[in-house]
């Protein structure tokens, strides 16, 4: 136990989580960050992009340096550095305050290259990953592809950033699935589709919603094409790119007739039964070293306790009645499908019999203990569900089809009852097809002679 709080009465515990993002225009910024990187929060994530500056004729100096002001700007007996990493001119260094450091656990880091070649790093993505008490989350901060036209060449650079980005305790599934909270950010590169001066006029007129409809991440949000199930802050602030350096306010660079964009963005997106609230979210117009405005977005998450542990209860998990179809499946030969179930309150994973079909189903009912027995703590759990393909060579390795995410709370909060669920599979924020079944939690409690007795008719409403 990490400190005294009574579980049942507060599973929950509020975290501040502040992302900072900012392409630094391949120039030095300033010494004081104070601007962009305020007090108040217990996490921050800072990405940067374009930060290849050169000091004293070094090359990698800039690494160095950055590495220097963002420490020089925490204060080292109240933040400790849980992570920091580089993907060429980008990089993403993570700070925890340190009253927090004892319920951090599971940082790891990963980078995705999508440039030239898909090789080289000037443009890709960046990921962290940690848990804290018992709640993972992930940052990935990236930059995408450029130019007005671009559109689908940075939808193709995020999918190859969460097809290349294998971090956490479950690397086999997308970033995007895989954890609880997961928060994405950058310069995404994406601009407005209106000609120049409509632009400069709705900004002048504050017609923020103007330009939203025309801006190419909007569109491709809406359509399914690129960041499906993200959620943003409201833009109503004026375009962060392209401006005149190291001038106040700040004007538009009329160079080469570049039209403003809001190509530094901060999205997120939760697992069920996981809240966000964004607190604020916008540019740092003070600062002006670089072509692009620095932004900040401020949320607040709700982070899962571990509970005290009394008694004998056990918890017995089953799911049953799985059905999947309209799979879209590579070929038009029927394949060999099984499910695969993994969760942080299983021992190990679960795997269904292969069935060599294209609209599977499974008579046998999957069972397991759960690793912990209190209902409070299951009912904020997840379960991830895999779809896959078996191959017909025994050396090589399953095809992951897609997955889906099954909350456990309807269960809990269904007693006696198996509570039904129809979902759709995804992999790379793509539907791939659907799958339902049924899952039935039942309590078992050990009598005073020692007997198991299953009382799932008993099972209590959690909220």
């Amino acid at each position: 136990v990490l400190d005294d709080y009574d579980f049942e009465e507060q599973p929950l515990e509020k975290l501040s989580v502040c992302i900072c993002s900012w392409n630094l225009g391949n120039t030095e910024p300033p010494v004081d960050l104070s601007e962009w990187i305020q007090p108040g929060h217990d996490v921050y994530a800072i990405g940067v992009q374009e930060g290849s500056y050169t000091l004293d004729g070094e090359e990698e100096s800039w690494k160095r340096d950055w590495s220097e002001k963002l420490d020089s700007h925490f204060d080292v007996t109240q933040f400790y550095q849980v992570a920091k990493e580089y993907l060429w001119q980008m990089s993403l260094t993570v700070y925890v305050k340190r009253e927090h450091l004892r319920k951090i656990s599971n940082v790891q880091k990963a980078t995705e290259a999508t440039g030239i070649a898909h090789v080289c790093g000037n443009k890709g993505g960046i990921g962290v990953c940690m848990k804290v008490r018992e709640t993972p989350l992930v940052f990935v901060s990236s930059h995408l592809a450029a130019f007005q036209e671009g559109v689908e060449n940075r939808n193709m650079n995020f999918a190859e950033i969460i097809e290349g980005l294998r971090i956490g305790e479950h690397s086999d599934v997308d970033v995007t699935e895989a954890f609880p909270y997961c928060f994405w950010f950058g310069d995404l590169n994406y601009r407005i589709d209106l000609p120049r001066e409509q632009v400069i006029k709705c900004v002048e007129n504050g017609e923020w919603q103007v330009m939203q409809q025309a801006d190419q991440l909007w569109k491709q949000r809406l359509q399914g094409k690129a960041f499906q199930s993200f959620k943003e802050g409201p833009l109503n602030f004026p375009p962060t790119y392209r401006y005149l350096r190291n001038i106040f306010p700040r004007q538009y660079n009329d160079e080469k007739a570049r039209i403003p964009a809001w190509c530094d963005r901060v999205l997120w997106r939760s697992q069920p039964g996981y809240n966000v609230s964004l607190d604020s979210f916008g540019p740092v117009d003070a600062i002006t070293t670089s072509d692009h405005s620095p932004v900040r977005a401020c949320f607040k998450v709700d982070v899962l306790r571990a509970p005290q542990l009394h008694g004998n209860t056990r918890i017995m998990l089953s799911i049953m009645n799985l059905k999947a179809y309209a799979l879209h499946l590579a070929s038009d030969s029927t394949p060999d499908v099984y499910l695969s179930v993994v969760s942080p309150c299983l021992a190990s994973s679960l795997k269904t019999e292969t069935v060599h079909s294209k609209d599977p189903s499974w008579d046998s009912r999957l069972q397991s203990n759960l690793v912990v027995g209190n209902l409070k703590f299951i009912s904020h759990q997840n379960l991830i569900m895999k779809v896959k393909i078996a191959s017909s060579n025994k050396m090589s390795s399953p095809t992951v089809l897609g997955y889906c995410v099954v909350p456990l709370s309807n269960a809990v909060n269904n007693p006696g009852n198996p509570a039904h669920f129809c979902l759709t599979i995804r992999r790379n924020c793509v539907d791939r097809g659907t799958i339902e079944g049924e899952v039935l939690v039942s309590v078992i409690e050990a009598s005073r002679r020692g007997a198991m007795s299953v009382i799932s008719s008993a099972v209590p409403n959690v909220v």
